[in-house]
This record gives C-alpha cells, sequence and structure tokens, in this order.
C-alpha cells in the first residue's frame, strides 16, 4: 500500500497516536530514522521567532495613559512609565 501521507501529517498522527516515535515509524511503514528526523526538524523549525507588525494609536481621551503597554503573545504585559516631567 502506497503511504500517501504528507510529513506533516504523519507528525500530527503520531502525536495522537500515543506511540513513541519508533513505535509509529514501524506502524506506518516508516523508517524510523527518517521520522526521527521529520519530527526533529519540525520542532526545530517551530522555534523561530515569529515578528508581527505592530501598531501605534494615541490615546485622544481627556485623561492619557501614563505608560506604555506591550503585549506579547497574550501571555506577557509589560507597562512602562512614560511621566515626563520638563
Amino acid at each position: 500500500m502506497e503511504n500517501t501521507k504528507t510529513r506533516a501529517e504523519h507528525i500530527e498522527a503520531w502525536k495522537l497516536s500515543g506511540l513513541n516515535r519508533k513505535e509509529y515509524a514501524l506502524s506506518a511503514g516508516l523508517k524510523y530514522g527518517t521520522f526521527k528526523e521529520w519530527v526533529y526538524n519540525r520542532n526545530k523549525s517551530s522555534k523561530r521567532i515569529e515578528w508581527k507588525p505592530i501598531q501605534i494609536q494615541e490615546d485622544e481621551s481627556e485623561d492619557p495613559k501614563s505608560f506604555f503597554e506591550l503585549r506579547l503573545g497574550g501571555k506577557w504585559k509589560f507597562e512602562i512609565n512614560l511621566r515626563i516631567r520638563l
């Protein structure tokens, strides 16, 4: 039987299978070394930093914020106090 799954499909199927990499490779008719390399390369490439554009908006309310807020990926929030006295 010809294997028609892509590398990504095999990796996703392996994650859902509950099997270790060697068990999955054998059950899917793949060489273990090849499958192990696919998983390694996928993990290596997914660790790259993804840069996204940001938008800066001026606060036009009567009580402007006195800090700069930066949110990263929904997990991290940085606030920097911007009060400047001349």
